[in-house]
């Protein structure tokens, strides 16, 4: 087993997109002319000879471009999905049980489900697509020539079903591991103000048997009955996902409010069940925001991890002029005195872009368009942050 490359989440993970399709993980990157399953195709995705190599590559040490984003970050030193997984996997396994060279897995080794039911969010956040919030796939139906108009802009598809989890064979589906699981991870959309969410939750007949429960959210909604449901279980990780401070989050996660998430931060800190982390998408804008996060995750006490974002292009760190990015290592640095907890990722930022920035001129022009569309419509200063 190559530890260099060896994930278990292809052994004992299930992620489910907002559209019903099976992953191995959430920050898989799938290939353009890949087939996608459907979570009714399981047993033909699991062990199609896709799924296998993919085994056989990540134990034999061979890097695989699906698994791009956990290369990145583990390149640079910071703490990659695939690290935690691996971490997570000897919770539930002895490595050694998948030092095999059978590169076939089952519905009873699945342990871990990572589920995003559907597409319903409250936010239109500036990197995200029509298929992980239905406000964007609305903004889409709305414009979508001026939409299309931008090159290598993701267009969703407009006749996506995402009334899926509510379906009979959906139920039957998760029924299938019921008895195995250890872990269950719920994203989005917003997994806050998806109602089967909730419902799912509450129909846990023994939470107990769950090591953890982890919860993705933007922090942006009240929900009651979600804070309820939640002290059934002995241990909920809320990852909350920020991308600035104040205004800044609100223009990026658009439809955000400062306030409310402060609020709810508050009310999950007070919960003696919760373990609260932040997570930021490594982006163009990041040149701005990330500092002041650190400073402010330092004054809450809050673990910050990081996601590269993988698109679209043109928002990536490659669209920002040299001597923007040479002052955000600038201020990276001078934060490094004060940023005790997060300095990590300081270190791995700055690594980051030594190792892989590379300006590109068209990205660019490709991000000054795509902002000033979304100010023109949401009536927002995006293109004034950079």
């Amino acid at each position: 087993m190559n530890s260099k490359t060896f994930c278990a989440a292809p052994w004992i993970q299930l992620d489910v997109t907002p559209t019903g399709h099976l992953q191995p993980c959430c920050v898989w990157k799938t290939k353009k002319d890949d087939r996608k399953y459907h979570f009714t195709e399981f047993e033909e995705w699991v062990n199609s000879n896709t799924m296998k190599t993919v085994r056989q590559n990540l134990h034999d040490g061979v890097a695989i471009p699906e698994c791009h984003n956990c290369t990145v970050l583990d390149n640079v030193g910071t703490a990659s999905l695939r690290q935690r997984y691996n971490e997570k996997a000897k919770e539930y396994y002895s490595h050694a049980a998948l030092d095999t060279e059978n590169w076939t897995t089952s519905a009873e080794d699945i342990v871990v489900l990572d589920l995003k039911l559907g597409n319903l969010c409250d936010l239109k956040c500036v990197m995200c697509t029509g298929e992980s919030s239905s406000q964007i796939l609305t903004e889409y139906k709305l414009h979508k020539e001026k939409f299309d108009s931008i090159s290598g802009y993701y267009s969703p598809d407009i006749k996506s079903n995402f009334s899926w989890p509510l379906s009979e064979e959906f139920k039957q589906f998760i029924n299938r591991f019921e008895h195995n699981l250890k872990s269950i991870k719920f994203t989005g959309g917003e997994p806050t103000v998806v109602p089967y969410v909730v419902e799912f939750l509450e129909s846990i007949e023994h939470p107990e048997n769950l090591v953890d429960l982890v919860l993705v959210t933007n922090a942006n909604s009240y929900n009651k009955r979600m804070f309820d449901v939640l002290t059934r279980f002995k241990m909920v990780n809320v990852t909350i996902s920020l991308e600035g401070v104040d205004q800044l989050n609100e223009m990026i996660r658009f439809n955000s409010s400062w306030k409310q998430i402060n609020e709810n931060i508050m009310r999950y800190k007070a919960m003696s069940n919760v373990f609260i982390s932040i997570n930021h998408v490594l982006q163009a804008f990041s040149v701005k925001t990330l500092v002041p996060l650190l400073h402010w995750c330092e004054s809450m006490q809050l673990r910050l991890g990081l996601t590269v974002l993988d698109g679209p292009h043109y928002l990536r760190l490659n669209s920002v002029l040299p001597p923007v990015i040479e002052q955000f290592k600038l201020d990276l640095i001078e934060a490094k005195s004060t940023v005790v907890l997060n300095q990590h990722i300081i270190d791995s930022t700055l690594k980051l872009i030594n190792d892989t920035y590379q300006f590109d001129v068209h990205s660019l022009t490709k991000r000054k368009k795509y902002t000033i569309l979304l100010d023109d419509l949401r009536k927002t200063k995006l293109s004034s942050i950079i």
